[in-house]
C-alpha cells in the first residue's frame, strides 16, 4: 500500500477515467452484512479494467443480453452476484469468457440499485459484502457461476500496524491536496475508516493504478502486507 502512494507522486496531470470510482459507506455495513446469506454457489459478473472492494460502493453501466440477463436474474433473487475482475480487458459486446480469463479472488457485491439505460444496457450501484476465492467453476450458459469460498480479512491491530495506519494516512492526505480530481472529503472519509484492510481498499481505489496493482492488494490478506 505504502509503495503505491510513494509512486502515486509521479502521476500525470491529466484526470483518470474515474466513470466507476468506487464510494466509501458507513461503518454500520458490518450491521446490515450480518442480514446476509451469502450462498456457496453464484453468477460471476466480470468486471473490466477495475476491481471492487470489500465495503465500498461501485457503479457500474452493464452492456451485453448475457450480462444484462445475469443482473436481472440476480435481482429477482437475492440480488448478490459474484464480481470478479478480468485479467485482459474485454472489448464492449464480447461476452466470451472463460476459466483463464479471470482472476481467482474476487468479492461477492449485492445490488442496491438499477436503471435502465438505452440500447439495452443497465447501471447498477453495487456494494462490496465479501472477498472469495473461486473453488469450482459450475457452469458458463447462459452466464458463469462458481462455487465459491469467502475469505475472512485479517484485522487484528498492532502497534507495527497503526505506523503504518498513520503513515498511509498521512501520505493520502498528500494526494488529495496535490490531485485536482480527488475531493477534500475523501480524505476525511479515510479518516473515519477504522478497520485497517478497509482503509488500504479504500485508499488504493481512489489512487489512479493499474487493475493488477488494485488486484494484488485485494488478493493479499496478510494486514502488514497489505498496508
Amino acid at each position: 500500500m505504502e509503495e503505491y502512494l510513494d509512486n502515486w507522486f509521479a502521476f500525470s496531470e491529466e484526470p483518470p477515467n474515474i466513470a466507476t470510482d468506487q464510494i466509501v459507506i458507513s461503518e454500520s455495513i458490518d450491521q446490515e452484512k450480518k442480514g446476509f446469506d451469502i450462498p456457496d454457489k453464484i453468477a460471476i459478473l466480470p468486471l473490466n479494467e477495475n476491481v471492487l472492494f470489500p465495503e465500498l460502493v461501485m457503479p457500474w453501466v452493464v452492456q451485453g443480453e448475457k450480462w444484462v440477463k445475469l443482473v436481472n436474474d440476480a435481482v429477482l433473487g437475492n440480488k448478490m452476484i459474484g464480481v470478479v475482475t478480468l485479467r485482459t480487458k474485454k472489448e464492449d459486446g464480447d461476452t466470451s469468457v472463460s476459466a483463464q480469463d479471470f482472476y481467482e479472488i474476487g468479492v461477492v457485491g449485492r445490488i442496491s440499485r438499477l436503471l435502465k439505460l438505452p440500447e439495452d444496457a443497465i447501471q447498477i450501484l453495487v456494494f462490496g459484502l465479501n472477498k472469495f476465492r473461486v473453488i469450482e467453476w459450475i457452469q458458463w450458459d447462459p452466464y458463469p457461476l462458481a462455487k465459491i469460498e469467502l475469505i475472512k480479512e485479517e484485522e487484528i491491530k498492532t502497534d507495527e500496524t497503526e505506523a503504518l495506519i498513520r503513515n498511509i494516512l498521512t501520505l493520502f492526505q498528500k494526494v488529495v491536496e496535490l490531485a485536482p480530481y480527488l475531493p477534500k472529503e475523501i480524505f476525511v472519509a479515510a479518516m473515519n475508516i477504522k478497520q485497517p484492510s478497509r482503509l488500504a481498499h479504500f485508499v488504493v481505489s481512489n489512487l489512479n493504478l493499474d487493475v493488477e496493482s488494485k488486484q494484488n492488494i485485494l488478493s493479499t490478506n496478510e494486514l502488514i502486507e497489505k498496508l
